[in-house]
C-alpha cells in the first residue's frame, strides 16, 4: 500500500514538513510526525552612538510572542568601540512587555546579562572590540509580547558606538 502524503506548510517561515503514516498489513507501522514551526525574531547590522555616561537602550526593538514553551535562546554577536583612546563601552542585554524602548531612551526593562563586567576598552582611537554569546530566558507568560534590546554607556567619556551584527531571539520548542 502507497503512504499517504500530506504536505504541512507555514508561509510565516516558508518551512514544508510532511506526515505519513506507513501501514502493513493493515496494522500501522511508522508515523511520522511534525513539529510546531519556529518561532523567531531577529535583527542584523544595527549601529548606534551615544555620548551618554549612563546607560541607555540601543532602539533594536526585537520583539517575540512565546507559542509553545516560553523559553527562549537569545544568541548575539556585536562590535563596541570608543571615539577616544583608553576609553571604552559597558552593555548589557534587556528583556521587558510593552513598547519597546526607542535609541538613546533611559534604561528600561529588567537585565539579562549583567553589565559587561569593566567594559571593552579602546586602547587606541576606533579600536574595535567584539563580543557574542548565548543566554537563556524562561518561564516566560505565553501570548505576551516580549521586548529585547541592548543598553549601553561610555565608560569614562568620548562617544560610545555600538554595532549588532546579529540578535537573534528563538523560541526553544522544548
Amino acid at each position: 500500500m502507497r503512504p499517504a502524503w500530506r504536505p504541512l506548510t507555514s508561509a510565516r517561515t516558508g518551512l514544508c514538513l510532511s506526515v505519513a503514516t506507513i501501514q502493513i498489513t493493515g496494522k500501522v507501522v511508522v508515523q511520522v510526525s511534525a513539529l510546531p514551526a519556529s518561532n523567531y525574531a531577529v535583527v542584523y547590522n544595527s549601529q548606534v552612538n551615544s555620548t551618554s555616561l549612563a546607560l541607555v537602550q540601543a532602539g533594536l526593538a526585537v520583539q517575540i510572542t512565546p507559542k509553545y514553551t516560553g523559553k527562549m535562546r537569545i544568541t548575539f554577536t556585536l562590535e563596541v568601540y570608543n571615539n577616544t583612546a583608553g576609553d571604552g563601552v559597558n552593555f548589557t542585554l534587556q528583556r521587558g512587555t510593552g513598547t519597546p524602548p526607542s535609541t538613546g531612551a533611559p534604561l528600561a526593562g529588567g537585565s539579562l546579562l549583567g553589565l559587561s563586567g569593566e567594559g571593552l576598552y579602546s586602547a587606541a582611537i576606533y579600536e574595535s572590540n567584539c563580543a557574542g554569546g548565548s543566554r537563556l530566558d524562561f518561564n516566560l507568560t505565553l501570548g505576551t509580547t516580549y521586548w529585547y534590546d541592548f543598553s549601553f554607556q561610555a565608560m569614562t567619556g568620548g562617544t560610545a558606538t555600538f554595532h549588532v551584527l546579529s540578535l537573534l531571539v528563538e523560541e526553544l520548542l522544548s
